[in-house]
């Protein structure tokens, strides 16, 4: 069974949007900005930074963190500057 997470914010007139998806072995974080992908990446266990950049130039950061079967949680950074913190479930 699949499971996947979901997570949006809107930065200016940008919307960051961080996915997550389980798959047969780890999962795939993918950050999006106005839905285009900026970053993906394989996460098994621990955390990844995926990075990316608003439309105006400025940087975004999503920080995910998963364990191997718990929660996950998400926090997304505009210029250093937290923006989001949230949790879900990705396998």
């Amino acid at each position: 069974m699949l499971t996947r997470d979901e997570h949006t914010v809107r930065i200016g007139d940008a919307v960051v949007t961080v996915t997550g998806e389980t798959g047969p072995i780890s999962a795939t974080w993918r950050l999006l900005v106005d839905g285009g992908e900026h970053d993906r990446r394989e996460l098994f266990n621990g955390g990844h930074v995926l990075s990316g950049a608003l439309p105006d130039g400025s940087a975004v950061e999503a920080h995910v963190h998963q364990s191997f079967l718990g929660p996950t949680r998400v926090r997304v950074l505009h210029d250093g500057t937290e923006v989001l913190a949230t949790s879900g479930f990705v396998a």
